[in-house]
């Protein structure tokens, strides 16, 4: 299970550098591709919730 998780991760992790690169790309070219960064920005959003998830179930909280 903990394999599985960290392989998604390390996946979420990609695709968020990926998605990142895109939308500097789309955002240097003017505002004919701004909706299409919009949705790359959107996904974005979701992939990072994804991977917070993901950390919190790797990383148990610690009550000091």
């Amino acid at each position: 299970m903990v394999v599985e998780l960290q392989h998604k991760l390390d996946k979420l992790k990609k695709e968020d550098r990926q998605l990142t690169e895109e939308i500097t790309q789309l955002s240097s070219q003017g505002l004919a591709n701004e909706i299409q960064a919009h949705r790359l920005r959107k996904r974005k959003v979701l992939v990072k919730e994804q991977i917070q998830k993901i950390d919190a179930l790797l990383v148990p909280d610690i009550i000091a």
